[in-house]
């Protein structure tokens, strides 16, 4: 998977670190392509399931994490519990196409802070990682 190291802070404006970890080639290709579509966002690394999304995460301290729910392996919502027990100031988004209350309800204990909808535009995503980035 793709990892790329986070440039060390020089006083200039240092771009919001995002680390994707979702199952589907595809999606990480196209969140990657959107977030990085703004140029104070940049995907520090990706990976393909829960555990190697923890390992990432814990080599390359990203700012924030945006996590796919349906995942093999670790879920994501297993996958949260471990980052939050891990890295419990980064903020985690979760991406979902199956949002409802008990997930919501889930999610939230599981660490995550904001839940999205796939269908959701993707300013909206890019939005949320700035507001968390700042919160945190």
């Amino acid at each position: 998977m793709l990892s790329v190291p986070r440039p060390q802070s020089s006083g200039a404006h240092m771009p919001i670190g995002i680390l994707i970890i979702d199952d589907s080639a595809e999606i990480r290709c196209m969140l990657k392509s959107w977030l990085e579509s703004d140029d104070k966002l940049l995907v520090c690394g990706e990976a393909s399931d829960g555990a190697e999304g923890v390992e990432k995460a814990l080599q390359l301290k990203p700012d924030v994490i945006v996590l796919d729910f349906s995942m093999p392996g670790m879920n994501g919502l297993e996958t949260a519990t471990a980052l939050q027990t891990a890295m419990p100031t980064v903020p985690i988004i979760m991406l979902t196409l199956y949002a409802d209350s008990e997930l919501a309800h889930q999610a939230l204990d599981a660490g995550v802070s904001t839940i999205l909808s796939k269908m959701e535009e993707m300013s909206v995503l890019c939005d949320e990682v700035g507001r968390l980035a700042g919160a945190h």
